[in-house]
This record gives C-alpha cells, structure tokens and sequence, in this order.
C-alpha cells in the first residue's frame, strides 16, 4: 500500500547495483513516485551513490532513498555517517517492514549480487 507522506524519492547505485535500482525505479514510476535517479544508465563508485542518497535525505529534498551496490554493506555504512540519515541493509521483506516500522529508516540499501527484482520490488514497496 502506498505511503501517501512520501513525496519524493533519491537513489543511486554502483556498477553491481545497477539492474537491480533501475527495476526498482521503473516500479516505483508505474505507482505515480516521484523518484530521482541520480545515475540512470551510468554506474557511480559505491561511495559516491551513498554519499549522494544521503545528501538528498540530509537536505530534506528527498522523504527517502535507495542505495544499492554489490551486497549493499558499503551504502549502508557510508549513508549511516549522515546525520538524520537513517538507513538499514535490507535481505528479506519482513527486515523491510520492521526496518521502517521499528526504527523509521529512510533509506533502504539492498546487493544487487543478493536480491533478485522482483524481491527488491516487493520490499521497496513495503
């Protein structure tokens, strides 16, 4: 079900994340988000694509955000250096659920080595 407080939406992704965020992106579209692809076509270095989800969340432009890279530790620790960024590393859509639920994340970081998009999208949309 779709959270009518989210707005807009922020997300970059390394060279191993990249089929996995462009699925993701092209999902959100087709439900009306409004969502910033910082690198649609072209790979960015893993700490650039979470510096650059956590800037957009930090600045309060964006509600949320998506970092991807191979298995999604590295966007997550460098987003989580962001003050009032609160990002989890999500493998499964329960840790999706309970990561906003719990502990209100706004960024979620998935590998694209270990989800398969139809798993990503499901827990994007959770």
């Amino acid at each position: 079900m779709r959270n009518e407080k989210v707005k807009k939406i922020i997300m970059a992704a390394d060279r191993y994340g990249l089929a996995l965020k462009n699925a993701i992106r092209e999902d959100l579209e087709k439900q009306g988000y409004e969502v910033h692809d910082v690198n649609p076509d072209e790979p960015m270095l893993y700490q650039d694509a979470a510096c650059a989800v956590a800037g957009g969340i930090r600045s309060g432009e964006y509600d949320r955000g998506f970092a991807f890279c191979g298995i999604g530790m590295g966007v997550s620790i460098i987003c989580n250096k962001h003050k009032g960024v609160y990002a989890a590393l999500v493998e499964s859509v329960y840790q999706a659920r309970r990561a906003r639920q719990v502990n209100n994340t706004n960024v979620l970081c998935m590998g694209g080595f270990l989800i398969g998009h139809e798993m990503g999208k499901e827990m994007a949309n959770t």
